[in-house]
């Protein structure tokens, strides 16, 4: 999922460096991998993420 959320950056904001884009990519994911939450609040959280990595990939894909 880390190299999914990394290639959008890319994608979508080319312009940022690399720190700054680990920093946001590991802000997406820090809830679910910090051991704080509920399994159930990480697990919904990373399946909400892949949701959206999946729609987006999809949005490029399908015809208009």
């Amino acid at each position: 999922m880390r190299a999914e959320l990394w290639r959008l950056s890319i994608a979508g904001r080319p312009d940022l460096g690399a720190e700054e884009r680990v920093a946001l990519v590991d802000g997406l994911l820090a809830p679910a991998l910090d051991g704080d939450a509920a399994d159930e609040v990480c697990l919904a959280l990373l399946g909400r993420l892949f949701q959206i990595l999946l729609i987006i990939d999809l949005a490029q894909v399908l015809p208009d």
